[in-house]
């Protein structure tokens, strides 16, 4: 499916990719850091609890020396934690193991109170919660709902005690997780602002670096599709010094510059063709003349014999004649003697006709010999030219899709040339023919020229 979009379009997606992996990654880090905040704000507390619980220990001690008593040890030091603030007025509690209030830090009306049954809007025992973790005695943190100060509405709170056994004095403090969050989102808009660039910088860079590969590659398409509707051949695709898409580019033009090559070759190949045809053209026009004028002499040299037949037998005749009546007139045999003299002259006529015939059958047989010779020339060409087209043939099939136009101007060629080949066989077969009856007319116009001499 991939493969049928643009390069433009899939560099998209994978920038649509990477921001929402980047998005991914940066709401899971987020999540990280809100726990992250979160435990730290636990272990704040937990050691601020532990500083309330060393303030009681040290008294405990002070008393244990004998420079307290206890009572005075004890009234030290839950002034002092109950005077301890910190996180922005986050204060310290203390109650005893029977969950009644010791000393609150600004609602002295609670003191020694009992605080079991203080319960926050989901109905959990706050004061009860707190007393037994503290007497587990493993750093356990109670969440409950506790209105912030004047404001009455119930928000997440998070606290732990601790126990000092030698008093049963327990000692809680927590924080409000709204200071996790307030905390955790000045964090979160840091990162998101930093996130925000990285995103602009990645859309600004991936789209630059797309229309670097998006518009040479229209250069190179816009280039081949010009090439194949026009046929020009000698136009170069300049699509820049891009490294692949360049030597695309350049590869290409190597290929168009070798079918210019190829196709010149063809046409050149071509024009020698049609040459040659109009020299076979013309060479059968001078065998048809040439032809015309052996019939006319042929026909001529039959009209003579025709007559020395004539002349022949009115000899003949007169001879006959001569004999029967032989000695009997002098103006008889002078009248014999020019019948002979005139059968001679027309012999001799006979004898000049029949070598002018022989001398243009002789010229009818050289004709066909040059005649052999230039198709053999034409055969030659076809060959050239139907090896040309098989090379142009095998390039189109290497250039694939681009080269398709060619491989059907290469195929068209191939025929033309195979074509010219049976027609040069065809002519061939003729002018052997013409030669066959040509040398059997030059004999036997020879013998006849041979009897007439003798006649003579």
């Amino acid at each position: 499916m991939l493969s049928s979009l643009k390069i433009r379009y899939r560099l998209a997606l994978l920038v649509v990719g990477a921001l929402l992996l980047m998005l991914a990654t940066a709401g899971y880090g987020l999540t990280i850091l809100r726990g992250s905040i979160l435990e730290d704000k636990r272990i704040e507390t937990r050691e601020i609890v532990d500083l309330a619980y060393s303030i009681a220990e040290h008294y405990g001690k002070e008393a244990e020396s004998g420079k307290l008593t206890q009572d005075e040890a004890k009234e030290r030091a839950q002034v002092e934690i109950a005077a301890l603030r910190y996180g922005g007025g986050n204060y310290f509690s203390q109650y005893d193991t029977t969950y009644r209030m010791v000393r609150h830090p600004f609602k002295p009306e609670l003191n020694g109170k009992d605080q079991s049954q203080l319960k926050d809007s989901t109905g959990k025992r706050i004061v009860y919660e707190l007393v037994e973790a503290a007497k587990r005695g493993q750093g356990e943190f109670v969440e409950y709902l506790w209105p912030r100060g004047a404001d009455k509405t119930p928000l997440p709170k998070l606290a732990t005690a601790r126990l000092y056994a030698p008093w049963g004095l327990v000692v809680t403090s927590g924080i409000y997780i709204d200071d996790v969050d307030t905390q955790f989102l000045r964090a979160a808009g840091v990162i998101g602002i930093g996130i925000a660039c990285g995103i602009l910088l990645l859309v600004t860079l991936s789209w630059f670096i797309a229309m670097s590969i998006a518009k040479p590659l229209t250069q190179l398409s816009d280039g081949m599709h010009q090439a194949a509707a026009s046929g020009d051949l000698s136009r170069a695709i300049d699509v820049g010094s891009g490294a692949e898409i360049g030597a695309i580019a350049r590869a290409f033009n190597a290929l168009q510059q070798k079918f210019g090559e190829i196709i010149r070759d063809i046409s050149s190949s071509s024009q020698q063709v049609l040459a040659a045809s109009e020299q076979l053209t013309n060479s059968i026009q001078r065998i048809e003349q040439s032809s015309t004028r052996q019939s006319d002499a042929a026909a001529s040299t039959a009209s003579t014999i025709e007559e020395v037949s004539q002349s022949i037998a009115s000899t003949t005749n007169s001879l006959q004649q001569l004999t029967g009546i032989a000695g009997s007139s002098q103006q008889l045999t002078l009248e014999g003697r020019s019948v002979v003299a005139q059968a001679s002259g027309e012999m001799s006529r006979i004898a000049q006709s029949i070598s002018g015939t022989a001398q243009a059958v002789d010229q009818l047989g050289e004709e066909s010999l040059r005649i052999s010779d230039i198709v053999a020339v034409i055969r030659e060409i076809a060959d050239q030219t139907n090896l040309l087209a098989l090379n142009a043939a095998i390039e189109a099939a290497r250039a694939g899709e681009s080269g398709r136009g060619f491989a059907v101007v290469a195929d068209e060629v191939r025929k033309l040339a195979e074509r010219t080949a049976q027609s040069t066989g065809q002519i061939t077969c003729m002018i052997g023919s013409i030669q066959s009856r040509t040398e059997q007319a030059v004999k036997e116009i020879g013998l006849v020229s041979s009897m007439a001499l003798n006649g003579v």
